[in-house]
């Protein structure tokens, strides 16, 4: 920001991008103004701003501290500037992440990995991390996600030091850049898609589900394109509701994805159950998207026993900065 922007500031309001959405709904209050993140911005109205400036029907934490509680008290000019400089890099980087964890079994009931999933927010869209453990917690891959307003179709990145499988997959417009490489010794194949109307691309089938909720549950039957990234292709695949159940004593739905073609009858089948509260993901029965030690991709049930929740940023970047191994300890049943 310019000298000439920030004495503008102080009679009127400025915005500028944090370097990381924090949460929304987050908001610090001056005795004479407001400082207020949102949405990966940070909006300040000093001295004659007003709280009608900003957006309707937000909290107010009390700084430095993330309790909430009443506006601050900047008893000068100095004063103000200095709460400026000292608590809006605070905001910006000690807003709570949401976290959730799935456990995946094999068929036998071995442990074979876990997933850990870091977000901003709860929204459809919203920035995601995924870090794959090892059943003794040591990280082996790493996948993100960026934020995107296209929720069924987004890129992701994806490493994977335990096999070498790696996976670049950018959407641009009407179009799908898509770069994988299957293993360690494989050769990298890069090509360029044309995006299908209503395609899914990896975690965009949890949000589709989500967004075809009410006819999924009228009986409809869902289909889309489905892109599988190592064969450099959409496939048709359809979704179809079996009914109501109690998943460890919570409400929920299951709904069974199959290929939509001739050949789906012999093709392998998911099974998805979701919380009928909220609409989360409880349980995946399928074929993990990672290979395991001896290259293949087996089937596997992830459950995700507890909703996402706070954790301070800190922890985010701790668990993310650790590096990744190259093999997993053997885990017996």
């Amino acid at each position: 920001m310019s000298p000439v922007q920030f004495i503008g500031s102080l009679f009127g309001c400025w915005e500028l991008d944090t370097m990381r959405a924090v949460s929304k709904s987050r908001e610090a209050g001056a005795a004479s103004g407001y400082i207020c993140v949102r949405s990966g911005r940070v909006k300040v109205c000093f001295l004659y701003g007003r709280r009608a400036q900003l957006d309707a029907g937000r909290r107010c934490i009390h700084l430095p501290g993330p309790a909430v509680g009443s506006a601050i008290p900047a008893g000068s000019k100095r004063m103000r500037i200095v709460w400026l400089l000292l608590c809006l890099p605070q905001m910006a980087w000690s807003a709570p992440m949401l976290r959730t964890e799935g456990v995946a079994s094999l068929a036998d009931g071995t442990p074979a990995y876990r997933e850990v999933h870091w977000m901003q927010s709860t929204e459809e869209g919203a920035e995601r991390w995924v870090q794959y453990l090892c059943p003794e917690g040591a990280p082996f891959a790493r996948k993100r996600l960026p934020s995107s307003h296209v929720v069924q179709a987004r890129g992701y990145q994806l490493q994977d030091r335990r096999s070498g499988q790696e996976a670049s997959v950018r959407v641009d417009g009407p179009k799908v850049q898509v770069s994988w490489k299957e293993s360690q010794s494989a050769t990298p194949r890069s090509g360029e898609l044309a995006l299908p109307e209503g395609a899914v691309v990896d975690a965009g089938f949890d949000a589709a589900i989500r967004l075809h909720w009410q006819a999924l549950m009228r009986g409809e039957v869902l289909r889309m394109p489905f892109l599988v990234p190592g064969r450099q292709r959409f496939f048709p695949v359809k979704v179809v509701h079996r009914g109501a159940l109690r998943w460890k004593n919570i409400a929920a739905q299951s709904f069974e994805v199959g290929l939509d073609a001739w050949y789906g009858s012999v093709a392998p089948r998911l099974a998805l159950t979701y919380a009928d509260a909220d609409r989360r993901l409880l349980e995946f029965r399928g074929i993990s998207n990672l290979r395991d030690g001896q290259g293949r991709y087996p089937q596997v049930v992830v459950r995700f026993a507890t909703a996402p929740e706070p954790r301070d940023e800190a922890q985010w970047r701790h668990a993310w900065a650790q590096p990744l191994v190259a093999t997993c300890a053997v885990t017996e049943k």
